[in-house]
């Protein structure tokens, strides 16, 4: 089964600009799945990561956005032709092998454990508040709370902290999303909660 099979098949009323573009970086955040039933094919409630993200973020607007986990680069290349040119995209990671997108101008990839005193230390020095923080990093329940504590004050007013692969974190931690949900309960004031397939969106109120 190729990416374009498994990462396009959605239904037409749940095409949208941004999943487009992962389609066109192959990016796995709009790998398309089922989560209700085992009839893959004809399911209506298919969906990708990037198709419940255009909810909140528009395209063309100036923002600052953090994402925990680079990877190949290929998010980096999707938020810099989504939003304008003007937005400041951070990205971090461990591996020395992620930095692959040093010829866009507005991305900036810190290579470094983001848990990491030093790593939290390169981010404070940017002086930047964000609209957007998305977690898809090491899927670790303990490493999703520590980022969570380091990074959610540096979230705007109305912003949002997105956490995703939730079952990755329930299978090699063994915590549930319930477990995350009283972590959050008992860690944050003034905020929303929505859930979405195997992820959550915070909002700051």
């Amino acid at each position: 089964m190729g990416f374009d099979y498994q990462y396009s098949h959605m239904t037409p009323e749940k095409k949208s600009f941004l999943h487009d573009l992962g389609l066109k970086y192959k990016c796995d955040k709009c790998w398309v799945k089922c989560f209700c039933c085992p009839l893959k094919v004809k399911c209506s409630k298919k969906t990708s990561y990037l198709y419940n993200y255009e909810k909140f973020i528009n395209k063309n607007s100036t923002i600052n956005i953090l994402e925990i986990g680079v990877r190949d680069g290929a998010s980096m290349k999707i938020w810099n032709e989504y939003l304008s040119h003007e937005s400041n995209i951070i990205g971090i990671d461990i591996n020395p092998k992620c930095n692959q997108c040093k010829d866009l101008n507005n991305v900036n990839v810190i290579i470094g454990d983001c848990n990491n005193k030093e790593t939290i230390n390169k981010i404070l020095k940017m002086n930047l508040n964000f609209n957007c923080i998305l977690d898809d990093g090491s899927h670790y329940y303990k490493d999703i709370t520590d980022s969570i504590n380091f990074y959610y004050p540096l979230l705007k007013i109305n912003g949002i902290y997105i956490i995703e692969d939730l079952a990755t974190m329930n299978r090699i931690s063994n915590k549930n999303i319930n477990d995350l949900k009283i972590f959050i309960k008992n860690n944050l004031t003034n905020y929303k909660l929505y859930e979405y397939p195997e992820m959550i969106i915070i909002e700051k109120i």
